[in-house]
């Protein structure tokens, strides 16, 4: 994170007449997203991570340190887009739910679509856990700063719509290449 100092005047209000009184110096906290080809690459898996928080009780202070220790690491995981909105994809990198949640430029968020599998890199924001039904933890990742490298059709998607153009050319509704 870099730093700047920004010169502010000062202007005293009396009646009609504005009088410079001074100049006040401000320190102001500038973020800007980080290179993240400058960032080693972090080989933790999210079953790893997700291990990491279950083993050995899950007391609020371990889960928290275990949080921090995380943050800032880049990971990059693969996982299917399950919800889109306002510029965060929630995919599931295991099981059906969604269990990380990227956060993306606007035009990397226009270029989504559910249902597709993507390949993701980012920074760690945050871990916490989340229960699913029937009642288990797991983990929930938060990543700021991604980049989407890889976006592909699901299998099971590209099977309906195999099987869909099957249908069109059988009957005829579109021609044979």
């Amino acid at each position: 994170m870099k730093w700047r100092s920004v010169a502010y005047p000062l202007i005293f209000f009396r009646g009609q007449q504005i009088a410079c009184a001074g100049i006040v110096l401000l320190t102001i906290a500038c973020e800007r997203k980080p290179d993240l080809e400058t960032i080693p690459l972090s080989h933790e898996s999210f079953d790893q991570v997700e291990t990491q928080m279950i083993r050995g009780g899950l007391t609020i202070d371990r889960l928290e340190a275990y949080s921090k220790s995380l943050h800032g690491k880049k990971v990059c995981w693969s996982g299917e887009i399950k919800q889109l909105d306002r510029q965060v994809a929630y995919v599931a990198v295991q099981g059906e739910f969604p269990n990380v949640e990227l956060h993306l430029s606007p035009g990397t968020f226009q270029t989504l679509r559910l249902g597709r599998s993507v390949t993701f890199t980012g920074l760690v924001e945050s871990v916490s856990l989340t229960h699913t039904s029937p009642p288990m933890p797991k983990a929930y990742v938060v990543l700021k700063y991604v980049e989407v490298t890889r976006e592909e059709q699901h299998s099971e998607s590209r099977v309906d719509e195999s099987k869909h153009n099957l249908k069109l050319l059988a009957s005829g509704q579109i021609a044979q290449s």
